[in-house]
């Protein structure tokens, strides 16, 4: 079975979303948002089904304190319904100069240097002698993509990097980023939506996620057409 996450942090569509039996949404990062764990923790109960991703810019939290967080929160709501993704990621102008680091790697630095401090994170991580959150590393160059085959780490590439073949993904666990998929084709059937799922499930890939834009709405009703085909 295909398994959908949606980016949002909003609750009501959140409940919304398990109610409709979605898998997982991913609370996206921005300098000035309110702390995604603190609202994860005072959200969602141990019934809670769906489970939520939280992204994370590794040289914004140490390796070991996010484990902290991410064991204290599963203590509170139950195992495995916390997951991180790790991104180096595309920093928004007005993030530029939030500041408020301690070290050389920031929002200011290239996408090279946050790119190989998150190969670095990783490693680190991954020796410590501690339970580990259930990560995806986003992967936007050979270098990432070659780190999580290191570790056999779960990833997140982008539909035109899917469509592309730009990576071997044999064995390895990923989830398909549908970027403006449907921004960019809004008069998108029903039948080319599952006809595209079923593309990628049929390279043994099992799980999609969708930003959160403008068009939630056929969003969700085609993903909830494809589960329905599905259960038939």
């Amino acid at each position: 079975m295909m398994k959908f996450y949606l980016f949002t942090s909003d609750f009501n569509l959140i409940k919304t979303l398990e109610n409709l039996k979605w898998d997982g949404v991913l609370h996206t990062y921005h300098a000035y948002q309110e702390n995604p764990f603190i609202n994860i923790a005072k959200n969602i109960t141990q019934d809670t089904q769906i489970k939520h991703m939280v992204a994370i810019r590794p040289y914004t939290i140490s390796p070991q304190y996010l484990c902290t967080i991410t064991d204290t929160i599963s203590n509170i709501i139950g195992q495995d319904k916390i997951q991180i993704n790790f991104i180096s990621g595309w920093i928004k102008e007005e993030e530029s100069d939030a500041g408020g680091f301690v070290g050389e790697i920031n929002d200011r630095s290239s996408n090279v240097d946050r790119g190989n401090y998150l190969i670095e994170y990783i490693h680190v991580l991954e020796k410590l002698n501690r339970n580990i959150p259930d990560y995806y590393i986003s992967v936007t160059n050979d270098f990432t993509f070659e780190l999580a085959k290191i570790y056999n780490s779960k990833i997140i590439i982008d539909y035109s990097h899917f469509k592309q073949l730009r990576y071997d993904l044999k064995d390895m666990k990923v989830m398909v980023s549908m970027g403006n998929l449907l921004l960019d084709h809004p008069d998108l059937s029903h039948e080319e939506f599952f006809n595209i799922v079923d593309n990628i499930k049929s390279q043994n890939i099992q799980e999609i996620i969708f930003p959160n834009q403008k068009n939630t709405n056929l969003v969700i009703d085609l993903v909830n057409r494809y589960k329905q085909r599905e259960n038939k």
